[in-house]
């Protein structure tokens, strides 16, 4: 029955109006399906569809890793040499090794950084000086100078250098790019047909836990490689077409190269060390990726390793441009450039 809440007069259940003073009254009640009657046990509740995750946030993952993954000192060093090479008289690559201690937080960064400069153009030896020093003003301008370590806790300052490099470096190779076109511009040189390659690694080094970040950059066909036992693994990417780059410093006024990383962790290397070579075309036209790797194995510190490459480079009976389809390398035709960092579980000789 409803009641008319007017003037109290009993109505049928399905009224739509009071039968007495004709108000209109309220519809009934529906039942809720999730309410069971008296006396029932209402049926488990259906959960809701699970919700898509957010990836997790990598810096986050990178220290957190940091912090709990088991400490394991390691040993950095890094060398790097050239050579004129057997057939040219002039030396237009150019290399730089550098290297910046935090001794408060036992954190080293190491920077190698080759450059060649377009040899069919004048000046090529100038381009290519620029384009490595002017790359390294750059990099020193972003890292932090020794009283600031003192500033930070090691966590902090871990992430604010890896910030400056990850987040700065081809701005830096950009800068080398606008003096090698003022360069070319007062010289009234052909612009866009002279220049030079370039291949940088940046490597900031926690001694204390042994973990390593490396960052690079290259455009042209200088190269960064990774050897680890006897794997070898190219990081950087060459721009040539038909053995000729065609893209360096210089072409244009915006760089188009290519950024990469690498990391290690000495927890969880198997073998007692890891190499990171930079190279010009003068050296990987002259030895494969498995002489290097076998040289590597054989050598116990940087120095001794780019002066065998060396060495070897300028011996070699078949080029391996050769194999490549190249049939105009000849042995030591071309300068040659290498730099080479070396990450031991122990002490380097």
């Amino acid at each position: 029955m409803k009641i008319c809440p007017n003037c109290g007069h009993e109505n049928a259940q399905d009224e739509e109006f009071c039968g007495d003073c004709g108000i209109k009254l309220a519809a009934p009640e529906q039942e809720d399906p999730a309410v069971a009657p008296a006396g029932e046990v209402p049926p488990p509740a259906e959960s809701p569809p699970p919700q898509p995750q957010p990836p997790p946030d990598p810096a986050a993952l990178e220290e957190f890793k940091l912090l709990t993954t088991p400490k394991v000192p390691i040993s950095v060093a890094s060398f790097g040499t050239t050579h004129t090479g057997l057939v040219k008289e002039n030396n237009e690559d150019a290399i730089i090794v550098e290297r910046i201690d935090y001794p408060h937080h036992k954190i080293a960064v190491h920077v190698v950084i080759v450059a060649d400069g377009m040899g069919y153009e004048p000046a090529g030896e100038v381009f290519g000086q620029m384009a490595a020093h002017e790359t390294w003003l750059g990099i020193r301008f972003l890292l932090p100078f020794e009283e600031q370590q003192r500033g930070f806790t090691k966590a902090e300052f871990w992430k604010f250098t890896n910030n400056q490099i990850s987040q700065h470096l081809p701005a830096q190779v950009a800068s080398a790019n606008k003096r090698i076109r003022n360069y070319a511009a007062s010289k009234k040189l052909k612009l866009g047909e002279c220049g030079s390659t370039i291949v940088v690694v940046v490597a900031v080094c926690d001694l204390g836990t042994g973990y390593v970040k490396a960052y690079g950059y290259n455009i042209g066909d200088a190269r960064a490689a990774v050897v680890i036992g006897d794997s070898f693994t190219q990081l950087s990417k060459d721009h040539t077409i038909a053995g000729a780059p065609y893209r360096f410093l210089g072409k244009h006024d915006l760089i188009s190269g290519e950024q990469f990383s690498w990391e290690f962790w000495a927890a969880e290397a198997q073998i007692p060390a890891v190499w990171v070579l930079l190279y010009s075309d003068g050296l990987w036209n002259m030895l494969s990726p498995a002489q290097m790797t076998q040289t590597c194995s054989s050598s116990d510190n940087p120095q001794s390793l780019c002066g065998r490459l060396i060495e070897e480079a300028l011996q070699v009976k078949t080029p391996y441009g050769l194999t490549l389809g190249d049939e105009k390398v000849q042995t030591g035709d071309d300068n040659i450039t290498v730099g080479a960092i070396r990450i031991s579980l122990e002490e380097t000789r």
